[in-house]
């Protein structure tokens, strides 16, 4: 029975181990193999990434491309914000135009009465100045009446 079994082992491994005719490679091995020889492409492009240093030129050139870029951008926002505006704001500088055209009108027809009433103050002070000299000169008469007067009681 040891010789039976011991045969029949042997013979198990020897269908296990059957290799592949050379016209047909295993797929299996193959992607192995594939996958194998792109990660040594991979760490050997790394390494020479890692070992070469950048040059001051490059980095030079990339931030004064970004700077340029962020500009541009900036730039292109910022007037196309103002065209956004001026059309949201158009109206409304129209309206304030013609309000102003309106309180212009109404403010000349203002200054125009209040010339008038200075010009009617005016006569009214100088007429009231002649009055007050009138009256003065009548207060002075009636002091000359009033001391001639008190003048006579003090004789009698």
């Amino acid at each position: 029975m040891t010789m039976t079994a011991t045969t029949n082992d042997h013979d198990k491994q020897e269908k296990a181990f059957q290799p592949r005719p050379r016209s047909r490679p295993d797929p299996e091995f193959l992607d192995m193999v594939a996958k194998r020889v792109v990660e040594m492409q991979k760490t050997d492009k790394t390494a020479k990434a890692a070992k070469t240093p950048i040059s001051p030129g490059v980095i030079f050139a990339a931030a004064t491309g970004g700077i340029a870029l962020i500009f541009s951008v900036m730039t292109w926002l910022s007037s196309s914000t103002q065209d956004k505006v001026d059309k949201g704001t158009g109206p409304i500088t129209i309206q304030l135009t013609e309000m102003d055209k309106r309180l212009t009108g109404r403010l000349d027809a203002v200054d125009k009465r209040l010339e008038r009433i200075e010009t009617r103050t005016d006569k009214i002070d100088d007429r009231l100045s002649k009055i007050e000299s009138r009256l003065d000169r009548a207060d002075a008469r009636f002091d000359t009446v009033d001391a001639k007067l008190d003048q006579l009681i003090k004789r009698r």
